[in-house]
This record gives structure tokens, C-alpha cells and sequence, in this order.
């Protein structure tokens, strides 16, 4: 019987890492141009050594006996590369000459190591009464909705089935799933998110297990006191906007159902709260845009897809941050939206929003478009 081939410790592949590799034949090119380097990493080159600086006590390695370690650059750009197209890692191994099982561990800890450095500087929830102030007068210098708090709204980003987890991530929409919930300023960037609930919870349900809504229910988020509206005098609550999954509480505002929408004044309302929500929209259609894993079916377990998707999330608001250009289109698929879920809702939920719809149609809060559009459409 002829003796079995034993196999070698270092793929021929792996050996060519340092010479044919794509950190080495094609990062040197790249950086020649920012527009080439931002294309294939989504990143500016400056805000690439930001980023290596920020992570590199994190992910930094020591050469071992038997082969170098993969330098914080490496794991760096190997992770941008997947986060920016999604590829399998297996397709990645052959443009780095690296291994599909080393690619799995960095991109887990360099996902990691992007969140820990980038969300208590770009992706803060406010703390204090000032700080929610300043997101709402820009909700209401740029969309001319007083007293917005963010546009809520919530994703399912696809997820290849768990081990073991049978129908736990299987949603409506029949793929298994993680939901991503987001509050975006009026400038699209995200002031909380949340990801890892599973797939079969609708928006509603969703949002009742986050950290925000625990704050806002209790009371206990340093939301402004209520004041008048422009040209009122009643005082008025702050509040979230979302869409109609969501319950109608007096701090979130919902569209009015469509059964109520045969008063012209609930329709400028609707007209006027879709504006101010679209933000949120514009969001995730930017970032999955700019970071096409999302709209893929992410193979790996929850606990890392959802460190994928909140380093997405970072890194989508450090770009912004930085003034770097937006993808001049947003994408349209994969990233899917909740299953609706009925909610009853107070009177004084329903009294505060009825005062926004008569500040909207007074004389002082209407915009000079706004019944061109709700006749045009």
C-alpha cells in the first residue's frame, strides 16, 4: 500500500502571500489614488491610518517559529475588503494568500476591535437634555419637523441558518435573519443601534428589548421637557418618528392609519412625518450601499454577524463623519423591512400628535409645497 501524502504545513498558496498577495501587488497601487482607494475599501487612505492606529493594540500579533504574523494592516484591509463586497472568505484566500480559517478569525476581531474604537466617538446616544436639543433643531432646520428626536426603523439583514437554531431565526419573509434596529439623526448617521434579535420578532418586539427603549419608557433618557410648538402654546412633548409597525407613544409618533386619512389635515401630517422618517431610510440604503455584506446572506454564527453589522454601522458614521463622498446610489435589496405589528396607544400619545398635525396645517408650520404634493399624489 503506498504510504499516505502527508500534507503541508504552510499551503504553496500561503507561501505566496508576501510576494503575490493582494496587501503587497495591489494596496501600493491604490494608494497612488484616493478615489481607487476608497473604491476598493470604502476608506480614505488618511482615514485608513486613523483606523490602523485605533485598532492596532487590538489586533496586533508576534511572529511565531513557524510563520510571520499578518502585520494590523493586513487584517485591516482584508476585513474593509469583505465588509465592502461581501465575498466568501474562501474568495478572499486566493486574493490575499491567506487562509480562510485565519481570514475568519481576523475579520471576528478586527469587527471587534472597529467597534470598541469607533462607536463611544462617532455613534453616541445623547446623555444629557442639551445634546437631545441639538438632534432635534436639526431635524427642524433640514425637514422642518419640530421636536424630533431621530427616525426609528428597524432591518432584517440576512443570516445562513445556525447550527441547531431550527425555525428561532426563520422571519416572515421565509430567510433566517438578524434584526438591526437603528435612530438616525437628521444628518444620516446612526445615534443607537442594536443588533442580534432574532428574525422572527417584528419591530414592535424588537424595539421593547433594546437599551433605548428601556431609557425612553422609563423616563430615564434626559429627554427635553416638554415646550410649545412654534406659534403654540400648549407645551409639547420630544419624540422619535417611525413608521406604523411601531406603537403610537408619547414619545414615538406614527402615521396616521389609512382609515383616518380622509382629513386633508392627517394627510399633511403623514406627508410631513414621512419627510422627517425618510432619514432613516436614506441610512441603510447609504451604508449597504457602501458596505455590500449586508446585503448578503452572512454565513457565520449570530454573535458575529452582529458584530459585523455594528462595525458597519461605525464605520458607515465615521465615513460621514468625515465628510468622505456618499455612494451616488442606494441599494434596494437585501436589507429587508419588519413585520407591522398592531399596538394599542394612549390618549395623551394621540392628543400629542394631533397637536403636531394642527401645527403643520397652521398658518406658521405649513410649508408653501405641502398641498401640491398631497393633490399631486
Amino acid at each position: 500500500r503506498s504510504p499516505k501524502r502527508k500534507r503541508p504545513w504552510v499551503k504553496a498558496i500561503s507561501k505566496a502571500h508576501s510576494q503575490v498577495g493582494a496587501q503587497n501587488s495591489l494596496l501600493p497601487v491604490l494608494r497612488l489614488s484616493d478615489d481607487d482607494f476608497r473604491g476598493y475599501l470604502r476608506i480614505s487612505s488618511t482615514d485608513f491610518e486613523e483606523l490602523i492606529s485605533g485598532i492596532r493594540e487590538a489586533v496586533e500579533c508576534e511572529d511565531t517559529l513557524m510563520r510571520p504574523a499578518l502585520t494590523v494592516e493586513e487584517q485591516l484591509t482584508i476585513t474593509l475588503r469583505f465588509l465592502a463586497t461581501g465575498e466568501s472568505f474562501h474568495s478572499l484566500h486566493y486574493q490575499y494568500c491567506v487562509g480562510t480559517s485565519t481570514i475568519h478569525n481576523k475579520v471576528k476581531k478586527v469587527c471587534g476591535a472597529l467597534c470598541d474604537y469607533l462607536i463611544p466617538r462617532y455613534m453616541r446616544l445623547p446623555a444629557t437634555s442639551a445634546q437631545w436639543e441639538e438632534v432635534a433643531d436639526k431635524f427642524f432646520a433640514r425637514w422642518h419637523f419640530p421636536h424630533c428626536l431621530g427616525a426609528l426603523d428597524g432591518k432584517h439583514v440576512r443570516i445562513r441558518c445556525p447550527p441547531k437554531a431550527g425555525s428561532s431565526f426563520f422571519n416572515y419573509k421565509g430567510h433566517h435573519s438578524i434584526v438591526l434596529m437603528a435612530l438616525v439623526d437628521a444628518d444620516k448617521k446612526a445615534i443607537f443601534v442594536d443588533a442580534g434579535v432574532n428574525g422572527r420578532c417584528n419591530d414592535s418586539i424588537t424595539f421593547r428589548a433594546t437599551e433605548l427603549f428601556r431609557k425612553l419608557d422609563s423616563g430615564d433618557c434626559n429627554i427635553p421637557q416638554p415646550v410649545p410648538l412654534p406659534g403654540q402654546t400648549v407645551p409639547t412633548g420630544f419624540a422619535v418618528v417611525a413608521d406604523a409597525a411601531f406603537p403610537l407613544k408619547k414619545y414615538m409618533l406614527r402615521p396616521y392609519a389609512q382609515k383616518d386619512l380622509q382629513q386633508k389635515a392627517n394627510r399633511v401630517y403623514n406627508y410631513r412625518h414621512s419627510r422627517a422618517r425618510h432619514v432613516v431610510e436614506a441610512f441603510f440604503g447609504i451604508m449597504s450601499s457602501r458596505f455590500r455584506v449586508l446585503l448578503t446572506e452572512i454565513n457565520g454564527l449570530p454573535e458575529n454577524v452582529t458584530r459585523i453589522v455594528l462595525a458597519c454601522c461605525a464605520l458607515h458614521n465615521f465615513v460621514s463623519h468625515k465628510g468622505n463622498q456618499q455612494p451616488t446610489s442606494q441599494a434596494t435589496g437585501g436589507l429587508e423591512d419588519l413585520e407591522g405589528y398592531g399596538a394599542k396607544s394612549s390618549d395623551e400619545a394621540r392628543t400629542m400628535r394631533d397637536r403636531f398635525r394642527e401645527y403643520f396645517v397652521s398658518e406658521r408650520g405649513a410649508l408653501p409645497w405641502q398641498d401640491k404634493y398631497l393633490d399631486a399624489h
